[in-house]
């Protein structure tokens, strides 16, 4: 981040990673979010429970939902009426 008197800051990296184990593939849609939400389509090769956090970019949590993911194709929902304008983070 440069700041206005020319002075800069690098900010540290936050990896993120699924721990699904055997995951396929996982797709997010509407980019951007609508006011009907935001969903992930998540396709598991085995049933586990998942924590879904969305974070700011400054790391504030903004939504924190576990899931029952089942074998196979999975649809979750996330609550887009608390995302502002804004890019954000998704961990699971």
């Amino acid at each position: 981040m440069v700041e206005v008197n020319g002075i800069f800051h690098y900010s540290n990296i936050i990896r993120f990673y699924s721990d699904i184990k055997n995951n396929n593939s996982s797709k997010f849609y509407p980019i951007p979010a609508d006011n009907y939400g935001l969903s992930l389509d998540l396709n598991s090769k085995n049933s586990t429970i998942v924590n879904f956090k969305i974070y700011t970019l400054n790391g504030k949590l903004n939504q924190n939902k576990t899931e029952l993911l089942k074998m196979d194709f999975n649809k979750i929902s996330l609550n887009a009426s608390l995302l502002f304008p804004e890019i954000y983070l998704i961990e699971y």
